[in-house]
């Protein structure tokens, strides 16, 4: 994290959905005054709820979507597609949205999509 230009020697990730809120803090690996490092922790916040068809398409890749396929219909698969959606969501805070190199949405359909909807 870094405030007017100085790194702060800690990472910080905040989640909120459905009236809830998250705050995780931790030290990061950067060298002094490296703003460029990632936040070294990550936490995202979901309601696990049932993901169209549509979604599943647009942002899983088919290994991914395979998976979840392959999950009992209902709440374990809700489960699953939640719980590859928060992962995601967590490795894109700490990559350059503007690329497609190295992004967690990166791959099959989902690659043009997040950058769509990432910008």
């Amino acid at each position: 994290m870094v405030v007017d230009g100085d790194p702060l020697g800690f990472g910080l990730s905040i989640s909120d959905r459905a009236g809830w809120a998250v705050c995780v803090t931790c030290p990061t690996a950067a060298p002094a005054g490296d703003p460029r490092e990632p936040p070294a922790v990550g936490c995202d916040l979901e309601l696990v709820e049932p993901r169209t068809p549509g979604f599943v398409r647009d942002f899983f890749t088919a290994a991914e979507q395979g998976w979840i396929a392959s999950r009992a219909a209902g709440d374990e698969r809700d489960m699953s597609a939640n719980l590859v959606w928060s992962a995601k969501v967590e490795c894109a805070e700490g990559v350059d949205h503007r690329t497609a190199a190295g992004h967690p949405f990166a791959g099959g359909n989902s690659g043009r999509a997040a950058r769509r909807r990432l910008g």
